[in-house]
């Protein structure tokens, strides 16, 4: 509550966009992105500096639906400019990526996602945004830490296997400036085939990434968030692995391993 209380000391109002919303169902997590409308003025009668700051919430609710953590994450780069204004000494962050920068490398990610899910390539497209060792925590369950080639090989006998295009819509990036931290939230539109010829099922979703890159300003640590508990990703699911043949051994063990993972949460 002390960061409210600080928030509270240097605004007088504060409201937000209606925010684009992602349920992580299995996991208790609501994130939140909007924009934050604020009146940065040490509630001094009669000042007004307006900004406007994209930022993302991330809450986790236990099982009477309270919040028991609440990660923020915004870009700040208007507050300091709103209390020089004012006459103030703004406290004085190190910036370690631009909002260009940030913005920059989240649509060109996006687009190597997107590519790599057309042929199942993602180790060869997304070569320039990754990290040489890596991290990730997925809404199926699937977490972990390994190489870049550990991550792409988990990643192509699971979704990279299934899906046959993905395609992010209305992305909101927000930067975090001093911790080089970026979340993207979308809503995806994909065809999810198991790799079967012939085979096509659309899935809609929301989906939320945060990305934490290096000084190379590639990732080296990655959670995304999704409903794996939706009705028509299940039922997808289910009927991709009931039309695998046995002729496909390796193939259909890895889709009822993540079929699975989707069902149980684990």
């Amino acid at each position: 509550m002390d960061v409210l209380k600080a928030q509270g000391k240097i605004s007088s109002h504060k409201t937000h966009t209606t925010p684009f919303i992602c349920v992580d169902t299995e996991n208790g997590t609501i994130i939140l992105t909007f924009t934050m409308i604020a009146n940065i003025n040490c509630r001094m009668d009669g000042v007004s500096n307006i900004t406007m700051s994209p930022a993302t919430y991330i809450l986790t609710v236990n099982n009477d639906h309270k919040i028991v953590r609440w990660n923020g994450i915004w870009n700040n780069q208007d507050v300091p400019k709103a209390l020089t204004k004012l006459g103030l000494d703004p406290p004085k962050a190190e910036i370690l990526i631009t909002s260009e920068e940030g913005e920059h490398f989240a649509a060109k990610y996006l687009q190597a996602i997107s590519d790599g899910f057309l042929d199942n390539s993602h180790a060869v497209k997304c070569r320039d945004f990754v990290a040489d060792y890596v991290s990730w925590d997925w809404s199926d369950g699937n977490k972990g830490s390994g190489t870049y080639n550990e991550f792409h090989d988990v990643l192509s006998k699971s979704w990279g296997s299934m899906v046959a295009s993905w395609i992010p819509v209305n992305p909101t990036v927000v930067v975090d400036r001093a911790n080089r931290v970026i979340t993207i939230s979308y809503h995806c539109v994909a065809n999810i085939t198991g790799g079967i010829i012939g085979e096509n099922n659309s899935l809609q979703q929301s989906h939320v990434l945060l990305l934490h890159l290096d000084e190379n300003h590639k990732v080296f640590k990655m959670d995304l968030w999704w409903d794996i508990n939706d009705a028509t990703l299940q039922a997808i699911v289910c009927k991709i692995t009931a039309k695998l043949s046995t002729a496909n051994k390796d193939k259909l063990q890895a889709i009822k391993s993540l079929g699975e993972e989707i069902m149980t949460g684990q």
